[in-house]
């Protein structure tokens, strides 16, 4: 008879610090997080981000964009102000409205 051995939980991923995070995205996109301050992104953005680096061969790597992203997208901080906010904004910088607020 064989017995199940339990797995050990998953700890959690690892992610870029959030400084760093925002560095890097605001090398390339210096109007999406103006002063280093967090912003509310739009859905979908990490394809507009991704077509644009395409378009004007900027030195960033897919993989580098995704964890930039992930690990903004991730903290607590930026969870806690997009359920406060009511626009966000995309990779130029410019603000979409949405119609709820809390």
């Amino acid at each position: 008879m064989k017995v199940k051995i339990p797995k050990p939980p998953t700890p959690p991923k690892k992610r870029l610090p959030l400084a760093e995070a925002i560095l890097q995205i605001t090398t390339f996109w210096p109007y999406l997080f103006p002063d280093g301050k967090l912003c509310p992104m739009k859905i979908g953005i990490q394809q507009d981000m991704w077509q644009e680096v395409k378009e004007k061969s900027l030195p960033i790597a897919r993989r580098r964009l995704r964890a930039c992203l992930g690990s903004i997208g991730h903290h607590a901080d930026y969870r806690g102000l997009i359920q406060s906010r009511v626009s966000h904004k995309t990779n130029l910088g410019t603000l979409i409205k949405h119609g709820f607020a809390q």
